[in-house]
């Protein structure tokens, strides 16, 4: 899958043979779908030796099945999505670890994948104020913290990194107690210790009475609904300390002090339409400078290699919601594994976004990988050997040097400036042709035993 980057078995497979093969494989009760975890948590563990703190970000995407004429309402491995139309949905809830330093993917530390349960959904509403955390789907943000710090290497630093919905008092406790960090964006007005005479202040009030201590330029990438531009941002930070609240259930303590970072765009940079981007950040790190706020909102922004992963799985590219299993059982196996392989796009894109010429590709291709890259290196060079599109920019053998390479061969002409940077659907289609070539190479290195 990872080498024909597709979801699709058909696809992945060259005759009827390998298909039933791998039909047997996703479809067999043995292997299970916490094996697959555990297998790519292994992978990521060893990948992230040597390194001194990565990011564990966090997030959650329904899948939603709509050839419903070959699944069946008594499948419990299907369950209700967020919408009432969406009878057959999955839910996925990745882990993916970064380099702090180069913003590189690593891998995944952990990945649950779950359906509502559709008898239990009715009720729930009701009872979701009486239950613990242990008990609720929020739960996935603390056990993906206690996840991670069970398989990373103990002495990497670990940033569990998540969005609004993990602004939740006893994630945060169980995160440091797991022996984690934590950056969340927050999204309740939390009351926060203060110099007020009932000593007491909403944190965005308190945020905002603070003067501003920065103020600087962030591109911020568009996506719908906001355009893509340099925004001028206003920065303020504190320490701040948060209390537990009363419908918190679980046995943590009754206050926690962190640091916030409140960056708020500025109004002459916001477009017509549009809302200021606005975020709030609480973090377990200590931040008493500039540099230290700004790093935690560049952090932050690694969240979107998230969002775009699930992009990646679901569009263009690895079609996740077309595939044609009747189990929902395997169905959920293939959602991790075709994560696992679109990673490899996201990995190659921020690679040649960054320019980061000390990561070496060596990390992600094997050796017989990289000499493929040098011989459609010197393909390229030949082609066009006095023409920019035929030099590469890139420190060779470094990681954004092979990805410059897979983005020609996904039909990227090489020009930034007249055709923009290559995008993850490029980046798939230079894969695919990559591991064409890949195969072509190695069928010719048979040898023919019958004429020997």
């Amino acid at each position: 899958m990872v080498a024909k980057q597709s979801s699709i078995i058909n696809n992945c497979c060259e005759n009827s043979s390998e298909r039933i093969a791998a039909y047997r494989l996703i479809n067999n009760k043995k292997l299970t779908m916490e094996e697959i975890v555990s297998s790519l948590a292994k992978d990521c563990a060893q990948g992230c030796s040597g390194l001194s703190h990565v990011l564990c970000i966090q997030d959650t995407t329904e899948v939603v099945f709509s050839h419903t004429g070959r699944l069946s309402l008594e499948d419990k491995d299907f369950g209700y999505g967020t919408s009432e139309y969406n009878q057959y949905s999955i839910f996925a809830h990745p882990c993916m670890v970064v380099e702090a330093s180069s913003r590189m993917p690593v891998g995944f530390s952990h990945m649950r994948v779950w359906s509502r349960d559709r008898a239990q959904e009715r009720n729930k509403k009701r009872q979701r104020g009486s239950l613990k955390l242990e008990r609720k789907e929020s739960f996935r943000w603390a056990e993906a913290a206690l996840k991670s710090a069970a398989v990373l290497p103990k002495e990497v630093r670990k940033t569990m990194v998540g969005d609004r919905e993990s602004d939740i008092y006893s994630v945060m406790c169980m995160t440091l107690a797991a022996g984690c960090d934590f950056l969340i964006r927050s999204v309740h007005d939390r009351p926060v210790d203060c110099d007020m005479e009932d000593g007491r202040m909403g944190i965005k009030e308190y945020m905002e009475s603070l003067p501003v201590s920065h103020t600087y330029d962030l591109h911020l990438r568009g996506h719908k609904g906001r355009k893509a531009r340099t925004a001028r941002m206003r920065l303020r930070f504190a320490e701040v300390t948060i209390h537990k609240g009363n419908k918190c259930l679980e046995d943590v303590p009754e206050s926690l002090t962190c640091y916030c970072v409140y960056a708020v765009e500025d109004p002459s940079t916001v477009p017509d339409g549009e809302e200021p981007i606005e975020w709030r950040l609480l973090t377990s790190h200590v931040v008493d400078a500039v540099e230290q706020a700004e790093e935690c909102v560049e952090w932050y922004k690694c969240r979107w290699f998230v969002e775009e992963l699930f992009r990646v799985c679901k569009s263009e590219g690895f079609r996740i919601e077309s595939v044609q299993l009747e189990s929902g059982a395997a169905v959920k196996k293939l959602i991790v594994l075709t994560m696992h392989a679109a990673l490899r796009c996201v990995t190659l894109k921020r690679a040649y976004d960054e320019h980061d010429e000390s990561v070496p590709a060596n990390r992600m291709f094997d050796e017989q990988e990289m000499e493929l890259f040098e011989l459609e290196m010197e393909y390229i060079h030949r082609k066009s050997p006095k023409a920019l599109d035929g030099r590469n920019p890139f420190r060779e053998n470094s990681l954004p040097w092979a990805a410059w390479i897979i983005a020609r061969l996904g039909g990227w002409s090489g020009y930034v400036k007249a055709h923009g940077k290559p995008g993850y659907i490029t980046m798939k289609k230079g894969l695919d042709r990559f591991n064409q070539h890949l195969e072509v190479i190695a069928f010719a290195r048979v040898r023919d035993v019958y004429k020997e």
